[in-house]
């Protein structure tokens, strides 16, 4: 490393020392003693960096909507450093002054408090190679809700996994998405851009995971802080939505093969009979989608159902339980009784999201309540399989609707 280096970055190093002394416990939470506007978080964070777990090195930086619009730190005094003003330092945290930091122990838990509203996990600093702690991973999509009172949101299980070679300090990362295909198993890498980056050498984000492993948390709480803790009553709030795919506990049986009298892998013939001997309406919406005016078989709520061929059979069947154009309550008591329906079946969702809509800042209980929300959840199987369920209140005045989806790999290669 260059002299010139290292006496530029001296007096950032000396801030980012800091970060380390002022940065809060991870597991400060107190049941008992939450404050009115403020709301309790519990979730773990890991870190891995080629493959070594370095958690223990590492801080979290949480922020609110306002922080979460500063996409990067301050630079701290004394700039010119070759990670421009990327290290870690309570001037130099995202949102300054705004921003909640825990230091993390080698579990890598975190049970806290924050303000009630949407917060963000904002940012991951660890130390590498011994430099002061730099940041892994800066952003805004780790975004979840905080609900206030008796409760206690989890954020998830989220694994941050960088690729810095601990002598030249260069890192190579992409952020896994999970798109509609994370659903089946598949991740798309995106490269999120770092001005400058390759020139200076700074570290850029790095790989993404976050699984819902409710159950885990759900048993750490309660050996952590008792009965006490089993005051607090946990809800999931998946940070980032859902959207980074992590998988989570696989579902406790196989996959189903039926939904609603149709059957994954049948010919589009066959299907079409069966539609049609039921005395229901069918109709060839073309580019290998087909529709059904009702169910052959009963899925437990009214529905039209959708099916699209690939290679000409079945592998994707969506059922609109919401085509009678019931309001809104009764589509989420729809969603409640398949939900418990599935996770008695299946187990618990790999995936689970709860968002406002329609710009809703009521809260998130109360934007549900009003229809001005979006509730989904997804189990996965090894070799393509899924399920998944969603429910959106309907932006900008549209009607809500709910949709279950039977799908298999065949569908995400488009082969139709």
């Amino acid at each position: 490393m260059e002299r010139g280096y290292l006496l530029g970055s001296c007096a950032a190093v000396l801030f980012a020392l800091c970060a380390s002394a002022c940065g809060g416990s991870a597991s400060n939470l107190r049941p008992g003693a939450i404050a009115k506007d403020q709301g309790a978080i519990f979730g773990r964070v890991r870190v891995l960096n080629n493959g070594k777990d370095i958690t223990g090195d590492c801080d979290v930086y949480f922020g609110g909507d306002e922080e979460a619009r500063r996409a990067q730190p301050d630079p701290p005094p004394g700039g010119g450093d070759g990670f421009a003003g990327r290290f870690s330092s309570s001037a130099g945290a995202p949102g300054g002054a705004g921003a909640s930091i825990v230091s993390l122990d080698e579990t890598g838990w975190i049970f806290t408090t924050r303000a009630a509203g949407k917060a963000h996990l904002k940012q991951v600093s660890c130390s590498v190679d011994s430099l002061a702690k730099i940041p892994l991973y800066t952003g805004s999509e780790l975004g979840f809700i905080v609900e206030g009172g008796d409760r206690i949101a989890y954020f998830g299980d989220i694994v941050v996994e960088s690729h810095i070679e601990e002598q030249s300090n260069a890192v190579g990362a992409s952020v896994l998405l999970a798109s509609a295909g994370g659903l089946i198993g598949a991740a798309i890498a995106g490269a999120i851009e770092v001005a400058d980056a390759a020139s200076r050498g700074a570290p850029q984000p790095a790989e993404l995971a976050v699984a819902d492993r409710l159950g885990d948390a759900v048993r750490e709480l309660k050996s952590r802080y008792g009965e006490e803790g089993g005051a607090l009553k946990p809800y999931p709030s998946l940070a980032g939505g859902g959207l980074f795919a992590g998988g989570g506990e696989p579902p406790s049986s196989d996959p189903p093969t039926t939904a609603a009298g149709f059957t994954l892998g049948q010919n589009i013939g066959a299907a079409q009979a069966r539609c049609t001997g039921a005395g229901l309406e069918w109709q060839d919406l073309g580019e290998g989608r087909s529709w059904c005016g009702g169910a052959p078989v009963d899925p437990g709520v009214p529905a039209t159902v959708k099916l699209t061929a690939c290679a000409g059979k079945v592998c994707e069947i969506s059922l609109d339980a919401g085509a009678d154009g019931e309001a809104w309550a009764t589509l989420a008591q729809r969603f409640n009784k398949l939900s418990r329906s599935f996770e008695a079946t299946f187990g618990t969702p790999a995936q689970r999201r709860l968002d406002p809509i329609d710009g809703c800042t009521d809260g998130i209980k109360a934007c549900f309540d009003a229809g001005r929300a979006r509730r989904g959840a997804a189990w996965s199987w090894p070799g393509g399989r899924y399920v998944s369920m969603s429910l959106h209140g309907g932006a900008g005045g549209d009607a809500p609707r709910l949709v279950v989806v039977y799908g298999t790999a065949a569908q995400a290669d488009g082969k139709r």
